[in-house]
């Protein structure tokens, strides 16, 4: 991240440090998270409650048209961030030119999100990458599902997350995940997802077509993504799970 991302993140972190005195109890997403805010603030007090799941917004009618051509077009819907670690995308198209594979990667980002958004776009015209990397720019909430119907996996070389609704959408569209060997997404994703060294463009790609050679296996993580998305929570099951925490400590 640049120095200013980096300066307002450790104000966060000195405040959060600062005030966990005056909290009686902490509630994470994750047992990953209840486990790192235990080790790393020694706290005793952190309870986990689960992300609920909405799947209404993720079903819909085909709406449009994305016009992505042709060959095995993989996904990573997300805004501009620098943990996103969109950047790894240039050698990594520049390697798929390289060897000659039919993959196109397609983002949804745009030039006003972020100074490094419009360098990345401007960097994927200079090298003359637009046949690979194509981007097509935020997509509205009702046009997710054609987009996700139009490509044939999510590619996600994030950095940092703490749960990603992405990864889920992907799962309930039959979309094969490949994503970063962190410990963030194996939490979540389990034996569900491909996992790759997300600093190292060739072992990207070697993930991908080891998976595209093998069809069966490709399969059997997607059901086993599908069967992670029914053992998430309903809203009505996060809301009774917070009720609970909060009879107890009161």
């Amino acid at each position: 991240m640049d120095f200013k991302g980096w300066l307002i993140r450790k104000a966060k972190l000195f405040y959060f440090k600062k005030n966990l005195k005056y909290v009686d109890l902490m509630i994470a997403q994750t047992g990953l998270i209840k486990r790192r805010l235990e080790k790393i603030y020694d706290l005793e007090y952190v309870e986990v409650i689960p992300n609920a799941v909405s799947l209404d917004n993720l079903t819909g009618k085909f709406t449009h048209d994305f016009k992505l051509g042709d060959g095995v077009k993989l996904l990573y819907l997300t805004h501009y961030y620098t943990h996103k670690n969109i950047e790894i995308f240039l050698p990594l198209a520049e390697e798929i030119l390289a060897r000659g594979e039919k993959i196109r990667i397609i983002i949804t980002i745009s030039p006003e999100q972020h100074r490094k958004a419009k360098e990345f776009l401007q960097q994927v015209k200079r090298r003359g990458l637009q046949d690979i990397i194509h981007n097509v720019g935020p997509v509205a909430m009702n046009d997710v599902p054609s987009l996700y119907a139009q490509t044939d996996g999510l590619l996600m070389p994030t950095l940092l997350e703490s749960f990603s609704g992405t990864y889920v959408e992907a799962m309930f569209h039959g979309k094969p995940i490949y994503t970063s060997d962190l410990d963030f997404a194996k939490d979540l994703c389990g034996d569900a997802a491909y996992y790759f060294d997300p600093l190292d463009y060739r072992n990207i790609l070697d993930r991908i077509l080891e998976s595209l050679n093998d069809p069966e296996g490709r399969q059997l993580k997607i059901q086993r993504g599908r069967q992670v998305l029914r053992a998430l929570p309903s809203w009505e099951q996060v809301f009774h799970s917070y009720m609970k925490v909060f009879e107890k400590s009161i």
